[in-house]
């Protein structure tokens, strides 16, 4: 196809989905965020499904985001059943038309199928978190607090910095610690 697939594969949590926003953002393009269940498992119904999506983002111009799309990329083999095997097919089948952006994520990347490798223009692979990130994450998630609520931002910072790797957090329970402060405050 003319389109541009990219494969996203890492944890949770650590700036997947963020990407794909980003790359909307900097495109001037819409995100159009499907997950695997609203395609289906049924071989049939989710090839009819994906065409129309793919026909929808291509509509409107969207940048189109499979989230966890594990089910779609795995190997197909004769011990695989059947109908996982023709899971991937049918996104073979329909990348091989689509003319916009496609992103992929996945959490659990394992044997990803040598056809679906060969249609990957970029794989981008994400590691947790380290200190560094850990920190640049809660400062940007305390700075969108009303201003009122943080009364030593400094403190938290040396805080976390003590502390946080003993959590391992990721983006998305670093985001919701904040929440949870902020509604405890």
């Amino acid at each position: 196809g003319k389109g541009l697939v990219l494969l996203l594969h890492g944890p949770p949590g650590v700036g997947k989905t963020l990407t794909a926003e980003t790359v909307a953002r900097a495109t001037g393009k819409p995100l159009f965020v499907v997950s695997v269940a609203e395609i289906g498992l049924d071989a049939s119904r989710a090839e009819q499904k994906l065409e129309k999506i793919f026909s929808l983002a291509t509509k409107w111009q969207a940048v189109l985001l499979i989230d966890e799309a594990d089910v779609f990329l795995e190997t197909r083999n004769r011990f695989s059943p059947p109908q996982r095997n023709a899971l991937v097919s049918v996104l073979l089948r329909v990348l091989e038309y689509y003319e916009g952006i496609i992103m992929m994520t996945t959490n659990r990347i394992k044997a990803i199928d040598v056809a679906v490798i060969s249609r990957i223009h970029l794989a981008v692979r994400y590691t947790d978190l380290g200190a560094v990130e850990m920190r640049n994450i809660f400062k940007y998630y305390l700075n969108q607090l009303r201003p009122d609520l943080i009364h030593n931002l400094e403190e938290i910072m040396n805080f976390i910095d003590t502390f946080g790797h003993m959590y391992n957090l990721n983006g998305r329970q670093i985001r919701n610690v904040v929440m949870a402060a902020q509604a405890y405050a």
